[in-house]
């Protein structure tokens, strides 16, 4: 199941094995903050470059 990270107004999506395998180097680099891990339930997902030809 898709699983949202969410740091400082950034969102990731991707599986909790991938985000888990980030958690290590995002808790080198941030000094402050908040990260949260959140199951997600994707209604609908539009890419924002649309081909204007």
């Amino acid at each position: 199941m898709p699983r949202s990270s969410e740091r400082g107004g950034s969102h990731l999506i991707d599986t909790e094995e991938n985000l888990n395998k980030l958690l290590p180097f995002l808790d080198e680099i941030i000094s402050g903050g908040l990260i949260t891990l959140e199951k997600v339930r994707v209604i609908r997902y539009r890419h924002g470059n649309k081909d204007k030809r």
